[in-house]
């Protein structure tokens, strides 16, 4: 048998669907954290995908596979970090805040600036890879 019905309904139907519960999961995480919902959901995006990839890294180590915990270790602590920038910035703003303002352009706290940011992302990366590398080298 054959089953030439269009699924097109259907997939839109999931998407809005999974888009939905995503927004309202973000939403929700942003009311708990003191977030607006862009910042929230950019933050919760990072730590479920840094569970992910601690939990692939701990999946390989337990079953000799190629990418272990030192391997993605680094990557997945860069990756909270990312997504950490938007929450710092909206935590560190220092003059009144309006919803809907472009927030690029607010000042900030020295902990919530560009520099602090991409100079913790890179020693959390280069760090956390050289750490990796000389406790291969160790072995």
């Amino acid at each position: 048998m054959d089953d030439r019905r269009n699924h097109f309904a259907e997939m839109v139907a999931l998407a809005a669907g999974i888009a939905l519960v995503g927004y309202a999961l973000a939403k929700a995480f942003s009311d708990q954290v003191g977030l607006d919902v862009s910042a929230g959901g950019r933050l919760l995006f990072s730590i479920v995908l840094c569970v992910g990839l601690i939990g692939y890294a701990a999946w390989n180590e337990l079953t000799d596979g190629f990418l272990g915990m030192r391997a993605l270790l680094p990557l997945a602590l860069s990756t909270v970090w990312s997504g950490m920038w938007p929450a710092m910035q909206y935590w560190g703003t220092k003059s009144l805040y309006f919803p809907g303002l472009p927030i690029e352009q607010q000042d900030v706290e020295w902990w919530a600036n560009g520099y602090t940011q991409w100079g913790g992302f890179a020693v959390l990366l280069i760090g956390g890879y050289a750490i990796a590398y000389y406790t291969w080298r160790a072995r």
